[in-house]
Protein backbone atom coordinates (compact mmCIF):
# COMPACT_ATOMS: atom_id res chain seq x y z
CA UNK A 1 0.00 0.00 0.00
CA UNK A 2 2.95 2.53 1.01
CA UNK A 3 4.64 1.48 -2.23
CA UNK A 4 1.71 2.52 -4.15
CA UNK A 5 0.72 5.81 -2.01
CA UNK A 6 4.54 6.86 -2.98
CA UNK A 7 4.49 5.73 -6.82
CA UNK A 8 0.88 7.89 -6.89
CA UNK A 9 2.58 10.71 -5.23
CA UNK A 10 5.82 11.15 -6.69
CA UNK A 11 6.13 10.44 -10.52
CA UNK A 12 8.66 9.96 -12.43
CA UNK A 13 7.82 12.71 -15.02
CA UNK A 14 7.44 15.17 -12.52
CA UNK A 15 11.14 15.24 -11.67
CA UNK A 16 11.42 16.47 -15.19
CA UNK A 17 9.56 19.80 -14.06
CA UNK A 18 11.14 20.32 -11.11
CA UNK A 19 14.52 20.10 -12.63
CA UNK A 20 13.40 22.37 -15.44
CA UNK A 21 12.94 25.03 -12.52
CA UNK A 22 16.43 24.71 -10.02
CA UNK A 23 18.41 24.59 -13.76
CA UNK A 24 16.36 27.77 -15.28
CA UNK A 25 19.25 30.04 -13.28
CA UNK A 26 22.11 28.17 -15.59
CA UNK A 27 20.22 29.18 -18.92
CA UNK A 28 19.32 32.60 -17.83
CA UNK A 29 22.18 33.74 -16.04
CA UNK A 30 24.78 32.08 -18.47
CA UNK A 31 23.45 32.86 -21.69
CA UNK A 32 20.87 35.56 -21.68
CA UNK A 33 22.12 38.04 -18.95
CA UNK A 34 25.97 37.18 -20.30
CA UNK A 35 25.26 38.43 -23.97
CA UNK A 36 22.54 41.30 -23.16
CA UNK A 37 24.81 42.40 -20.53
CA UNK A 38 27.93 42.84 -22.57
CA UNK A 39 25.40 44.44 -24.91
CA UNK A 40 24.42 46.86 -23.29
CA UNK A 41 28.02 48.13 -22.42
CA UNK A 42 28.69 45.53 -19.17
CA UNK A 43 32.82 44.80 -19.79
CA UNK A 44 33.35 40.93 -20.01
CA UNK A 45 35.21 40.26 -17.13
CA UNK A 46 32.49 42.08 -15.03
CA UNK A 47 29.65 39.72 -16.64
CA UNK A 48 32.29 36.94 -15.73
CA UNK A 49 32.18 38.04 -12.21
CA UNK A 50 28.47 37.75 -12.27
CA UNK A 51 28.54 34.28 -14.25
CA UNK A 52 31.00 32.84 -11.83
CA UNK A 53 28.65 33.60 -8.63
CA UNK A 54 26.07 32.24 -9.94
CA UNK A 55 28.68 28.76 -10.29
CA UNK A 56 29.99 29.23 -6.95
CA UNK A 57 26.09 29.00 -5.40
CA UNK A 58 25.94 25.65 -6.46
CA UNK A 59 29.50 24.41 -5.91
CA UNK A 60 28.23 25.15 -2.04
CA UNK A 61 25.00 22.78 -2.78
CA UNK A 62 26.85 19.92 -0.15
CA UNK A 63 26.16 22.55 2.31
CA UNK A 64 22.89 22.85 2.06
CA UNK A 65 22.40 19.17 1.67
CA UNK A 66 22.67 18.50 5.91
CA UNK A 67 20.42 21.56 6.64
CA UNK A 68 18.18 20.46 4.51
CA UNK A 69 17.58 16.36 5.09
CA UNK A 70 17.85 17.62 8.30
CA UNK A 71 14.86 20.27 9.15
CA UNK A 72 10.92 21.31 7.81
CA UNK A 73 10.30 19.29 4.74
CA UNK A 74 11.92 18.57 1.64
CA UNK A 75 8.98 19.99 -0.20
CA UNK A 76 9.07 23.09 1.77
CA UNK A 77 12.45 23.59 0.79
CA UNK A 78 11.91 23.26 -3.02
CA UNK A 79 9.03 25.86 -2.50
CA UNK A 80 11.98 28.30 -0.83
CA UNK A 81 14.48 27.88 -3.52
CA UNK A 82 12.39 27.71 -6.27
CA UNK A 83 10.82 31.14 -4.81
CA UNK A 84 14.31 32.56 -4.44
CA UNK A 85 15.12 31.70 -8.23
CA UNK A 86 11.98 33.40 -9.68
CA UNK A 87 12.35 36.22 -7.66
CA UNK A 88 16.56 36.88 -7.82
CA UNK A 89 15.73 36.25 -11.84
CA UNK A 90 13.30 38.86 -11.62
CA UNK A 91 15.26 42.03 -10.19
CA UNK A 92 18.58 40.55 -12.07
CA UNK A 93 16.37 41.01 -15.38
CA UNK A 94 14.80 44.58 -14.69
CA UNK A 95 17.78 45.92 -12.54
CA UNK A 96 19.83 48.61 -14.13
CA UNK A 97 22.39 47.08 -16.36
CA UNK A 98 25.59 49.35 -15.85
CA UNK A 99 29.22 49.04 -14.18
CA UNK A 100 27.73 50.80 -10.97
CA UNK A 101 25.04 47.86 -10.48
CA UNK A 102 27.30 44.68 -10.87
CA UNK A 103 28.04 44.04 -6.98
CA UNK A 104 23.78 44.50 -6.41
CA UNK A 105 23.86 41.75 -9.73
CA UNK A 106 26.44 39.49 -8.52
CA UNK A 107 24.41 39.48 -5.49
CA UNK A 108 21.21 38.47 -7.12
CA UNK A 109 22.70 36.15 -9.42
CA UNK A 110 24.15 33.97 -6.43
CA UNK A 111 20.95 34.12 -4.27
CA UNK A 112 19.08 33.09 -6.86
CA UNK A 113 21.63 30.08 -8.32
CA UNK A 114 21.36 29.38 -4.07
CA UNK A 115 17.84 28.77 -4.04
CA UNK A 116 18.11 26.90 -7.13
CA UNK A 117 21.22 24.87 -5.04
CA UNK A 118 18.54 24.18 -2.30
CA UNK A 119 15.86 23.13 -4.61
CA UNK A 120 17.90 20.63 -6.33
CA UNK A 121 19.22 19.34 -2.84
CA UNK A 122 15.38 18.64 -1.80
CA UNK A 123 14.53 17.06 -5.26
CA UNK A 124 17.33 14.63 -4.97
CA UNK A 125 16.12 13.99 -1.89
CA UNK A 126 12.99 13.22 -2.98
CA UNK A 127 14.03 11.10 -5.80
CA UNK A 128 16.21 8.81 -3.06
CA UNK A 129 13.60 8.62 -0.41
CA UNK A 130 10.38 8.73 -2.14
CA UNK A 131 10.64 6.65 -5.31
CA UNK A 132 10.06 3.33 -5.64
CA UNK A 133 13.18 1.19 -6.34
CA UNK A 134 11.66 -0.13 -9.09
CA UNK A 135 11.15 3.52 -10.95
CA UNK A 136 14.45 5.07 -9.83
CA UNK A 137 15.72 4.54 -13.16
CA UNK A 138 13.22 6.40 -14.84
CA UNK A 139 13.07 9.37 -12.43
CA UNK A 140 16.80 10.06 -12.42
CA UNK A 141 15.89 9.96 -16.42
CA UNK A 142 13.30 12.57 -16.42
CA UNK A 143 15.54 14.58 -14.27
CA UNK A 144 18.54 14.49 -16.69
CA UNK A 145 16.40 15.20 -19.73
CA UNK A 146 14.64 18.60 -17.54
CA UNK A 147 18.40 19.65 -16.68
CA UNK A 148 19.56 20.04 -20.18
CA UNK A 149 15.64 21.24 -21.72
CA UNK A 150 16.28 23.59 -18.82
CA UNK A 151 19.34 25.28 -19.33
CA UNK A 152 18.73 25.33 -22.94
CA UNK A 153 14.72 26.82 -23.07
CA UNK A 154 15.87 28.92 -20.17
CA UNK A 155 19.04 30.61 -22.20
CA UNK A 156 17.11 30.45 -25.80
CA UNK A 157 13.91 32.06 -24.85
CA UNK A 158 15.05 34.33 -22.35
CA UNK A 159 17.78 35.77 -25.10
CA UNK A 160 14.82 35.91 -27.61
CA UNK A 161 12.11 37.62 -25.40
CA UNK A 162 15.07 40.03 -24.13
CA UNK A 163 15.43 40.84 -27.69
CA UNK A 164 12.00 41.30 -29.56
CA UNK A 165 10.20 42.02 -26.44
CA UNK A 166 9.42 46.25 -25.95
CA UNK A 167 10.82 46.06 -22.16
CA UNK A 168 12.72 44.45 -19.93
CA UNK A 169 9.56 43.54 -17.17
CA UNK A 170 7.16 41.74 -19.77
CA UNK A 171 10.51 39.29 -20.46
CA UNK A 172 10.97 38.70 -17.19
CA UNK A 173 7.60 38.08 -16.52
CA UNK A 174 7.03 35.45 -19.37
CA UNK A 175 10.48 33.56 -18.35
CA UNK A 176 9.81 33.71 -14.92
CA UNK A 177 6.35 32.40 -15.20
CA UNK A 178 7.56 29.19 -17.33
CA UNK A 179 9.84 28.34 -13.67
CA UNK A 180 6.69 28.95 -11.74
CA UNK A 181 5.02 26.85 -14.07
CA UNK A 182 7.25 24.02 -13.88
CA UNK A 183 8.06 24.07 -10.45
CA UNK A 184 4.42 23.66 -9.30
CA UNK A 185 4.93 20.00 -10.24
CA UNK A 186 6.22 19.78 -6.84
CA UNK A 187 2.22 19.58 -5.74
CA UNK A 188 2.79 15.78 -6.88
CA UNK A 189 4.90 14.65 -4.15
CA UNK A 190 3.87 14.07 -1.15
CA UNK A 191 4.25 16.63 1.85
CA UNK A 192 6.32 14.51 4.18
CA UNK A 193 7.14 15.10 8.38
CA UNK A 194 9.02 17.91 9.35
CA UNK A 195 11.33 16.96 11.90
CA UNK A 196 11.09 18.17 15.33
CA UNK A 197 13.49 21.50 16.03
CA UNK A 198 15.44 19.50 18.99
CA UNK A 199 16.55 17.12 16.65
CA UNK A 200 17.66 19.15 14.41
CA UNK A 201 21.51 19.70 15.62
CA UNK A 202 22.03 15.76 16.45
CA UNK A 203 20.33 15.26 12.51
CA UNK A 204 22.93 18.03 11.27
CA UNK A 205 25.74 16.26 13.69
CA UNK A 206 25.58 13.29 12.10
CA UNK A 207 25.05 14.55 8.28
CA UNK A 208 28.42 16.50 8.52
CA UNK A 209 30.20 13.22 10.56
CA UNK A 210 28.88 10.91 7.94
CA UNK A 211 30.16 13.36 5.00
CA UNK A 212 33.47 13.48 6.63
CA UNK A 213 33.98 9.94 7.29
CA UNK A 214 33.21 9.29 3.31
CA UNK A 215 35.74 12.22 2.40
CA UNK A 216 38.71 10.45 4.63
CA UNK A 217 38.42 7.16 2.41
CA UNK A 218 39.86 6.79 -1.13
CA UNK A 219 36.37 6.04 -2.43
CA UNK A 220 34.64 9.38 -0.94
CA UNK A 221 38.17 11.45 -2.61
CA UNK A 222 37.53 9.46 -6.09
CA UNK A 223 34.09 10.41 -5.85
CA UNK A 224 34.53 14.12 -4.87
CA UNK A 225 37.45 14.34 -7.68
CA UNK A 226 34.65 13.07 -10.22
CA UNK A 227 32.28 15.10 -9.09
CA UNK A 228 34.44 18.77 -9.10
CA UNK A 229 36.34 18.17 -12.42
CA UNK A 230 33.78 17.99 -14.95
CA UNK A 231 31.98 20.97 -13.07
CA UNK A 232 34.97 22.98 -13.45
CA UNK A 233 36.11 22.25 -16.77
CA UNK A 234 32.60 22.88 -17.96
CA UNK A 235 32.27 26.32 -16.11
CA UNK A 236 34.03 28.23 -19.23
CA UNK A 237 30.57 27.02 -21.23
CA UNK A 238 28.82 29.61 -19.36
CA UNK A 239 30.58 32.51 -21.13
CA UNK A 240 29.45 31.69 -24.42
CA UNK A 241 26.62 34.32 -24.23
CA UNK A 242 29.22 36.87 -22.94
CA UNK A 243 31.84 36.67 -25.79
CA UNK A 244 29.34 35.82 -28.50
CA UNK A 245 29.67 39.51 -29.77
CA UNK A 246 33.14 39.37 -30.41
CA UNK A 247 32.53 36.37 -32.74
CA UNK A 248 29.85 38.28 -34.28
CA UNK A 249 27.44 35.96 -33.39
CA UNK A 250 23.81 37.78 -33.24
CA UNK A 251 21.47 36.83 -30.09
CA UNK A 252 18.95 34.99 -32.54
CA UNK A 253 21.70 33.11 -33.57
CA UNK A 254 23.09 32.46 -30.46
CA UNK A 255 19.69 31.49 -29.45
CA UNK A 256 19.40 28.72 -32.37
CA UNK A 257 23.32 27.09 -31.55
CA UNK A 258 22.03 26.96 -27.64
CA UNK A 259 18.85 25.31 -28.86
CA UNK A 260 20.19 22.89 -31.31
CA UNK A 261 22.99 21.71 -29.27
CA UNK A 262 20.63 20.71 -26.67
CA UNK A 263 18.80 18.93 -28.77
CA UNK A 264 22.16 17.02 -30.22
CA UNK A 265 23.01 16.09 -26.66
CA UNK A 266 19.48 14.65 -26.38
CA UNK A 267 19.57 12.95 -29.12
CA UNK A 268 23.05 11.55 -28.56
CA UNK A 269 22.10 10.39 -25.00
CA UNK A 270 19.28 8.51 -26.70
CA UNK A 271 21.07 6.87 -29.16
CA UNK A 272 24.32 5.81 -27.14
CA UNK A 273 21.71 4.90 -24.19
CA UNK A 274 20.18 2.46 -27.11
CA UNK A 275 23.83 1.07 -28.29
CA UNK A 276 25.11 0.22 -24.39
CA UNK A 277 21.54 -1.93 -23.91
CA UNK A 278 22.94 -3.71 -27.45
CA UNK A 279 26.10 -4.03 -27.36
CA UNK A 280 27.04 -3.54 -23.96
CA UNK A 281 28.15 -0.40 -21.90
CA UNK A 282 32.27 -0.61 -21.69
CA UNK A 283 31.98 -1.41 -26.01
CA UNK A 284 29.88 2.09 -26.00
CA UNK A 285 32.97 3.66 -24.01
CA UNK A 286 35.45 2.56 -26.35
CA UNK A 287 33.52 3.34 -29.05
CA UNK A 288 32.75 6.84 -28.10
CA UNK A 289 36.54 7.30 -26.67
Amino acid sequence: MNSEHLERKCPPGAFFFLHVCTAWPVGVIGLALGSSLVKAGVAVHQTAAIIAASNLAFTLEVTWAPIVDSSLTRRLWYVAGAGSVCIGLAWLIIAPWNAASVPLMTALAFASSSGAAIAAVAVKGIMAYDVPRARLGSASGFYAAGGTVAKAAAGAGTLWLLTHLSGRAPAASASIAIAVLAGAAILHVAPGRSPSLREFPARVGGALKDLWALLCTREGVMIAVLCVIPFGSGTEAGLIGAIAHEWAVSPDQLASFSVLGAAAGIAGAIFFGWLSTRIGTWNTYVIVG
